[in-house]
Parts: structure tokens; sequence; C-alpha cells
């Protein structure tokens, strides 16, 4: 009788052993799998905050150039090399042009901005924090063999799209790009895209 209790309670014991171990299995494995969706889950929000910035960069860069090349928002005379710098040196996008995109990526804040490089003293500290250049309107005269002097006329500007995720903000990625705005003799204004440059 002795015997049995014994063996029953061995059993008994050997059987508990084997359920807490499974547990611990089970406890284990489920950590395991959420380490692995927490990566995973990051990683998707790290590719859709990139997505964000891309499409609000192209966005931004096709506004820009259209309006620029209709004539619609660069003054001739701010292509003077006299001109000068300037305090507020934002060109403002309309409110509504990354709305949708927004809408889309509820999860992400997104920025652009378009930036003219002829800025003045007082806007200097802001742009040397945000790695933009200067640079003043020039003059170029262009001569064919035979031909009578075109005059040239180049200006530069930075495109800037910034995307943070919600519950990130500090962790920005950044999408500069720098854009020159060339206008002829014939007062026709082309816009040509020179380098991008992405942060994070």
């Amino acid at each position: 009788m002795l015997k049995k209790i014994r063996h029953s309670g061995a059993v008994l014991a050997g059987v508990l052993m084997l359920s807490l171990t499974a547990l611990a299995c089970s406890l284990l494995t489920l950590s395991s799998a959420n380490k692995v969706f927490d990566t995973l889950n990051w990683q998707t929000m790290l590719l859709k905050r990139e997505e964000a910035a891309v499409q609000a960069n192209a966005l931004a860069k096709k506004w820009f150039i259209t309006e620029a090349e209709k004539g619609m928002i660069l003054p001739a005379d701010e292509f003077d090399p006299a001109a000068l710098p300037k305090d507020d040196p934002y060109i403002q996008l309309p409110a509504v042009l990354l709305q949708q995109l927004s809408l889309f990526n509820k999860n992400v804040d997104i920025t652009a901005e378009i930036i003219d490089l002829n800025y003045s003293d007082k806007f200097k500290p802001k742009a040397e924090a945000m790695e933009i250049p200067f640079g003043s309107p020039l003059q170029l005269l262009i001569q064919e063999e035979g031909e009578s002097t075109d005059v040239v006329c180049i200006k530069g500007y930075c495109l800037r799209v910034a995307a943070s995720l919600h519950d990130r903000p500090g962790k920005k990625l950044v999408i500069t790009e720098t854009i020159l705005a060339v206008k002829d003799a014939d007062e026709n204004i082309n816009l040509i895209p020179l380098y991008t440059k992405k942060q994070h």
C-alpha cells in the first residue's frame, strides 16, 4: 500500500514537473514571438515613414516645378544678382498639398518646406542647423560662335521634407533636395533637381 502511494506521488510529481516545463517553454515561445512581432512591426513603421517622406518629396517637387515653370511663384527680380537676401526665405506650399498623404499615413507626421538659398544673416543659424547652404543668384553670359550673347540667371532652392512617427517625434527622416532655377533671356524658367540627401 505504501509502495502504491509512493509510486502515485512520484507519478504526480513527474507530471507536475512536465507541466511546469511545458508552461515555461510556452512562455518562452510567446515571449520570443512577441519580440519578433515588435521588431517586424517597428521595421514596418520605419518603412511606412520612409515611403511617406519619399511621396511628400515627390508631391512638393512636382508642385514647385510646375508652378515655377508657369511663372506663378518666382518673380523675375529675384534672379537679379543684386537681389537682397531674405529674412524669411520660405516659399509657401498650399495647405492641401500633403493633406491626402497625411490621411493615408495617420501614424506619420509629415512636413515639407521650400527654402530660397538667398537668405539673410538673420536666417543663417537656422539654415546651418538644417545644413542648408547659402547661394546668391548668379548671372551667366552664354555665347555660341557667331551668335549674340545670351544672359542666363541661376538661383538655388532647397526642398526639405521631414517625416516622423507619432510615438517617436524626435526620430525624423529628413530628405533634402537642392534644386536650381534657370531663367533664360526669354524669361522662361526651368528647374533642375541637383542632388538629394537623406538623413535619419
